[in-house]
């Protein structure tokens, strides 16, 4: 007991002499820290079951990726290099609307420690986790991954796609952990932890199952068929457990591809909150977006947004959004295997004072 007495008092005293020294951090800096470990530690919540699976249950049989794809994808990570993204800014990456496409943000940012991919479709289904995380699993022989991922492709086996897609990437990586996580929906989500060996740097992949934007129909009744967790409201808006993780994980990079203008704020008449959500980080602090553009006619705008012009480029996530309209560097690409259009446009942002909510 005086072991801890002790301990406790110097913990006290240490924090009393570096917070006045001009350390930025201070006691806010502390609570922040204990805040985020009690968010990001999802295995104490009594809301959510965590199941661990082997990762020596896991055989890697991949021999590539489909190689115009990956070309591509070159090209998006030279414009990066180009228009000097600044590492700060790719500490995390959040790729919504992912499917199992973890090839883009492993290839885009390479030097990241955590990526999140967030789709509306569980992991598997929750009553065939128990056998699964006790059999082997050998990965396809290639990666899958193309321009886009079809939602129609999306259920079933996303864990076995997600490997294939890790080692098509890293074929030297190490998976040092592998947890699912199933949420009071039946929704399962993993997080997998991966040292790479490349670049000896520990990487933690999320793919967390649950929304971010609305959805259209046809994708909602295609996640409920597999597996997805019903909603009550005509628009599927952001109400997740991981929510609160996701923010003090703070993304300031963000990928959007063919996301069916699920988070293209002209489609809607009221404000996404979800699409806020994601966005503060990145307004907050700077950022990078890399979108794609989909392919919705001009009678699909919301009515505010019909005073736009009606031939332009329906970016995912920037159109229409006056506090994107200005990055201090950006770049557009043509005939990239991206998007539904082809086309990709890379933006750099600064902090931004004014952070108003309203398009």
């Amino acid at each position: 007991m005086n072991q801890i007495r002790y301990l406790t008092v110097f913990l006290a005293l240490l924090i009393t002499v570096v917070a006045p020294s001009g350390f930025a951090l201070g006691a806010g800096r502390c609570e922040v820290l204990f805040e985020a470990r009690s968010h990001l530690d999802f295995r104490t919540r009594e809301d959510l079951q965590v199941t661990a699976m082997k990762p020596s249950l896991v055989r890697s049989r991949v021999i590539g990726s489909i190689e115009r794809f990956v070309d591509s994808l070159e090209s998006v990570r030279s414009a990066l290099d180009e228009l000097q993204v600044s590492k700060s800014l790719t500490r995390a990456v959040l790729y919504p609307m992912s499917g199992f496409d973890l090839t883009t943000p492993l290839r885009l940012f390479p030097e990241a420690e955590t990526y999140v991919l967030v789709d509306n479709h569980s992991v598997m289904p929750a009553s065939e986790l128990r056998g699964f995380v006790r059999r082997k699993l050998e990965t396809a022989y290639r990666d899958r991954n193309g321009g886009w991922v079809d939602y129609k492709e999306t259920g079933g086996d996303v864990f076995s796609k997600l490997m294939a897609s890790l080692f098509a990437t890293l074929p030297n990586a190490k998976i040092n952990s592998i947890e699912f996580i199933t949420d009071s929906s039946h929704n399962v989500s993993v997080k997998i932890s991966v040292w790479d060996r490349e670049r000896n740097q520990e990487k933690s992949i999320f793919y967390l199952a649950g929304e971010i934007g609305n959805v259209l129909p046809k994708v909602r009744e295609a996640a409920l068929a597999n597996g997805g967790a019903k909603r009550k409201s005509k628009h599927l808006e952001s109400g997740n457990w991981w929510d609160e993780m996701l923010s003090e994980i703070a993304p300031q990079a963000l990928i959007l591809k063919g996301s069916m203008s699920a988070l293209r704020q002209t489609a809607y008449e009221d404000l996404l909150s979800g699409r806020e959500r994601i966005l503060l980080p990145l307004l907050a602090g700077g950022g990078v977006i890399v979108e794609g553009a989909s392919r919705m006619r001009p009678d699909e705008d919301a009515v505010w947004a019909q005073r736009l012009p009606p031939i332009r480029d329906r970016w995912e996530l920037s159109d229409g959004d006056p506090r994107l309209q200005n990055p201090i560097r950006e770049q557009v690409l043509s005939g990239i295997q991206f998007s539904y259009s082809g086309s990709v446009r890379i933006a750099i942002y600064d902090p931004q004072k004014n952070r108003g909510t309203r398009p």
